[in-house]
């Protein structure tokens, strides 16, 4: 009759083995959970535990005394304008949004002359959450910095970086200005709870602008703040913050770079009236150049602006050219056709008459442009 297995000695060793196993991976368990056990019971003395949604500290809720609703000061720092896209009607904008109001409950008797200042993270005190009402995409805050003096006037401070969509006025390109519009209002769940009021000095620019601006194209004019009232989801106002920045276009570039070369090209087109009628070809010639050249300068200068339905300064004066080259055409046309039927006479009359005439319209139009657009 065969042995059991338990008598077998390699039987025996090898379950002792794996006992022995077994009982190792039990005591580093127990150890890791009583590790885990004494670091949560350190957290659970440290800071009691939130329920979500629910913030058990009362300075977390927006201090309203007296059923009236708390005033903030607003006030925005611009840094720098990284970019302005007028095609996409939207800008860069890197800034500090500062805010400052009064919490009672923040407010404490100072130890000593040292004993003026106390700061806090965000998470510890409420503050008042602000929507960048036309942000194109979400606004990076960071350097977030919140202090209380010892009446319970409470200063924030946050840095941002974001693009802003904005509306471009370019009827009087490229002699336009343009005001970018930063609008703050309260979130939604500060509806009536928080009314805007405007900083001294609400709005300004940090003096360095004009030394490293990458606006080329631009010149500072001015910055401002209004506080306004926006229509509320039921029939009453939303407490409002505008900041504008007014710019005004550096327009010589467009004077020198397509202005002028076009003027140029238009009195080119005038030399017809100056060359023998019968030499037709060098007539016709100078004319399709000259507006072919000009159909390049349009199509150059439509990459540079949005789709618009409106006519900017430059439209008029681009067309305006175009109406005297092909004037042009149409008069070196008519003199041709009036030598062929033998009316010499009243070809010269005609021809005469243009080289005073012609030249004459287009800078009375051009001044009349001018006044229309209020250059």
């Amino acid at each position: 009759m065969p042995a059991p297995p338990s008598a077998d000695p390699r039987w025996r060793g090898a379950a002792a083995a794996q006992f022995a196993r077994l009982t190792a991976e039990l005591a580093i368990a127990i150890v890791f959970v009583a590790i885990g056990a004494r670091a949560a019971a350190a957290n659970d003395g440290a800071r009691p535990p939130r329920l979500v949604g629910v913030p058990d500290d009362p300075r977390l809720f927006p201090p309203i005394a007296g059923g009236r609703p708390l005033r903030v000061a607003l006030a925005l720092h611009v840094i720098n304008l990284a970019s302005i896209d007028e095609v996409a009607q939207q800008f860069t904008l890197s800034a500090y949004l500062l805010a400052s109001w009064r919490d009672s409950r923040l407010a404490w008797t100072p130890n000593g002359p040292a004993d003026n200042l106390r700061r806090y993270h965000p998470e510890d005190i409420w503050t008042p959450a602000l929507v960048i009402l036309n942000a194109a995409n979400r606004p990076q805050f960071y350097d977030i910095g919140i202090s209380a003096r010892p009446d319970g006037a409470v200063s924030y401070s946050a840095r941002m970086d974001v693009t802003l969509s904005a509306n471009f006025n370019l009827r009087k390109f490229p002699f336009d200005e343009q005001t970018l519009e930063v609008i703050v209002h309260p979130n939604r769940v500060n509806l009536g709870r928080v009314v805007f009021i405007a900083a001294p000095d609400a709005a300004w620019m940090t003096t360095e602008f004009e030394t490293y601006s990458p606006l080329a194209s631009w010149r500072l004019a001015g910055v401002g703040s209004r506080l306004d009232q926006a229509p509320g989801p039921r029939g009453g106002e939303i407490s409002e913050m505008r900041f504008a920045i007014k710019l005004r276009r550096r327009w010589q570039f467009y004077l020198w770079k397509l202005c002028l070369p076009l003027l140029l090209m238009v009195c080119l087109s005038w030399s017809v009236f100056w060359i023998d009628p019968h030499d037709l070809g060098n007539q016709v010639q100078i004319a399709v150049t000259t507006i072919l050249t000009i159909i390049a300068f349009g199509l150059a200068l439509s990459f540079t602006l949005p789709r618009i339905s409106y006519l900017t300064f430059l439209d008029a004066f681009f067309l305006t050219s175009y109406v005297f080259v092909f004037a042009a055409m149409l008069e070196l046309m008519m003199v041709h056709v009036s030598y062929r039927r033998g009316q010499a006479h009243q070809a010269t009359r005609i021809r005469r008459a243009s080289r005073w005439a012609v030249p004459l319209a287009y800078v009375a139009m051009i001044a009349a442009m001018a006044i229309h657009f209020r250059i």
